[in-house]
């Protein structure tokens, strides 16, 4: 369902226990991530999988992937544009197109 299939790493576990503590961070987040997450992706991007041209700046940090799609389509939907979904798909991405003033057009897999 989308989710990892593995266990969250002890390491990770423990800074956010941390940040919790220390009250670093409130309910709601910066629109596109906490800056310096975004900077440690960008390093980890430019490093690891040496894409040299990543920076924070173009990096947005959402909850998940409908999110980010949600997002997206609210910037490049047009009222009556098609949008084509290939089947099956996840419930909501229809809804969410017509929310947009989209037109969902189903192609069956």
């Amino acid at each position: 369902l989308g989710e990892p299939d593995f266990k969250t790493p002890k390491h990770i576990q423990q800074a956010a226990k941390d940040a919790i503590d220390e009250g670093k961070y409130f309910a709601y987040p910066p629109v596109a991530g906490y800056q310096d997450l975004r900077e440690a992706i960008a390093k980890k991007l430019r490093e690891e999988n040496n894409i040299s041209e990543a920076k924070a700046e173009h990096i947005v940090v959402s909850v998940g992937a409908k999110h980010s799609i949600a997002n997206t389509f609210m910037c490049i939907i047009n009222e009556g544009d098609e949008v084509v979904i290939f089947s099956p798909y996840w419930v909501s991405y229809a809804e969410i197109i017509k929310l947009c003033g989209g037109v969902p057009v189903l192609i069956e897999g």
